[in-house]
């Protein structure tokens, strides 16, 4: 007993010098980084990038260090750590604590061995043989008497047991920023591989544009059915390791079931139809594809599809924004359908992805807004409506020049208002806060939608023309009933009421959370809790295109 006790004891000593060791290697290569950076904790701006890299590995300047929450009540220890001429005293918790699951599971292999050994070496209790031979022969002599009855096992299909020729190709897309030092593909490849069968091949590359392709090859038929559903709860809780608070919105999955002779083109844009359709549903963050008639016939007659654009084969619906105010219709955003020869209606999101060239982006937003004003034109008394502008034609000098040229010749330009995205808006915010100055002068205004988290106030400020916010469907859906969503909307109201700009909601489909957003003081809503979108404006001269 006194050997096992001493040899427990130099394996702990010994264990918390490795660790010590390797936490004291740890904060040097910090402070390498920090002065690689050429970070200075003397100034202010540079002390928030230094906690925010020190707060990623346990760590924090020793003057901040009673700042933060201390670990299981315990107190901090602070330790000088120099490198290439920069010296720096940090706080850690203790090396029992940074590494105490190193020091679980040393212990509890130990006292597992110590068991074993125990199991091994303890007595056996064994039976006398005069007893135990009567009760042999009774079970010999019940089985002669007792005809043996065999049953024949139902015999199922394998998975593999036959040949397929079909593969399953994947886009994952998230919402959460992973560590600069982690090989993205590495750790998914073998996250996939540990919890995907093991007679399901996979493979993974991590795209320059941030989406995860996962290609599995030759499913069996339940495997298909899960692929979706299961891939998009793998990376989720493996994501789950970056950011305990994520949502399970936050990931979106796009699944193209095809054949292995399909072209590698032609699938991996129906896997971006698929992760599309995904994004854009609130509820359904999977979204899986077979490659069929229908998505073969929209890849293959996308320039169809833009020649009835170019031809006016297509209606404008209107989506009504309801003010809590008014009590009344206050706007309307207009919606885009396209009638197709073989597929009947289309929405936009079915065919965007299929348009590729910037200028069919061009002429697709410059003929809803050509057609938005004809029906203006034709109202008595027209009504706000605001009209969707891709990202690609913000960007478009091109397309910047027609805008201004058209509305200079139209009397309607202050009924219009023109909505780009929350991202879309802080990325090229330098950029277009001309081109907003010379809409507000016409009279135009720009709505900021797809709003789903706290507001960079820096970016608002001083630009003219801003004359809403609008937040995301995500924020919006099943708000009554989370309270983290609840406080973001608080959040983003207080911010909104202090830029003076109204505050509306999207997607808006039951009683409860049209309650809900009342009471934290929004201005106004739409969704189908209201209205579906419908042909406001019916004096048109839109062709039905049922003769298409």
């Amino acid at each position: 007993m006194a050997a096992l006790t001493c040899g427990w004891y130099f394996v702990n000593v010994t264990l918390y010098q490795v660790a010590h060791e390797a936490l004291h290697q740890r904060g040097v290569s910090l402070v390498q980084q920090i002065a690689q950076r050429g970070l200075r904790a003397e100034r202010d701006e540079d002390q928030i990038k230094i906690n925010v890299l020190l707060k990623e590995q346990g760590f924090s300047l020793a003057s901040q260090a009673n700042e933060r929450n201390q670990w299981f009540f315990s107190e901090l220890e602070s330790e000088v750590f120099q490198a290439k001429e920069l010296t720096l005293r940090l706080a850690h918790p203790s090396v029992g604590l940074y590494y105490g699951h190193w020091f679980v599971v040393l212990n509890g292999s130990l006292l597992v061995l110590l068991m074993l050994v125990a199991t091994r070496l303890r007595p056996r209790v064994t039976t006398p043989p005069s007893v135990k031979a009567p009760e042999l022969n009774n079970l010999e002599a019940k089985s002669q008497s007792t005809p043996l009855v065999t049953f024949k096992p139902t015999s199922y299909p394998l998975p593999n047991s036959t040949p397929h020729h079909f593969a399953a190709f994947a886009l994952v897309r998230w919402q959460c920023a992973l560590p600069a030092q982690l090989d993205t593909a590495m750790h998914f490849n073998v996250v996939l591989k540990k919890r995907f069968v093991k007679n399901l091949r996979c493979s993974i590359k991590y795209l320059r544009s941030g989406v995860l392709a996962v290609t599995i090859t030759e499913p069996s038929q339940a495997e298909v059915q899960h692929a979706a559903s299961h891939l998009h709860e793998f990376i989720y809780q493996a994501l789950l390791a970056f950011r305990g608070d994520l949502s399970r919105s936050a990931v979106k999955v796009g699944v193209c079931i095809h054949p292995l002779s399909a072209e590698s083109a032609k699938v991996c844009q129906c896997a971006r139809s698929a992760l599309a359709m995904a994004s854009d549903n609130p509820w359904q963050h999977q979204h899986e594809m077979v490659f069929s008639h229908t998505h073969k016939a929209l890849q293959e007659s996308a320039k169809q599809v833009f020649n009835y654009i170019k031809e006016g084969r297509y209606v404008l619906f209107f989506q009504p924004l309801f003010g809590f105010e008014q009590q009344d219709i206050i706007a309307s955003e207009v919606l885009l359908r396209v009638r197709h020869a073989e597929l009947g209606m289309l929405v936009a999101r079915q065919f965007m992805p299929y348009l590729k060239e910037p200028e069919q982006f061009m002429e697709l937003d410059k003929h809803v807004i050509k057609q938005t004003l004809k029906l203006l034109a034709n109202e008595r008394q027209p009504q706000k409506v605001s009209v969707n502008v891709h990202c690609i034609n913000w960007c478009n000098r091109g397309f910047r020049r027609w805008l201004v040229e058209t509305l200079g010749q139209s009397t309607l330009a202050e009924h219009l208002t023109f909505e780009i995205s929350a991202a879309d808006f802080y990325q090229y915010n330098v950029q277009l806060h001309s081109f907003f100055c010379i809409l507000a002068d016409l009279g135009c205004g720009v709505v900021v939608d797809h709003i789903e988290r706290a507001l960079q106030l820096a970016k608002f400020r001083g630009k003219v023309g801003l004359r809403a916010l609008k937040l995301g469907v995500n924020l919006v859906q099943e708000i009554e009933h989370d309270q983290h969503k609840q406080r973001v909307i608080r959040d983003i109201l207080a911010q909104a009421k202090a830029l003076e700009l109204p505050l509306y909601a999207v997607g808006v489909e039951t009683p409860s959370a049209l309650r809900c957003l009342q009471k934290l003081g929004l201005k106004g809503a739409q969704g189908h809790y209201f209205s579906e979108a419908m042909l406001q404006f019916a004096a048109s001269d839109l062709k039905s295109g049922h003769d298409t």
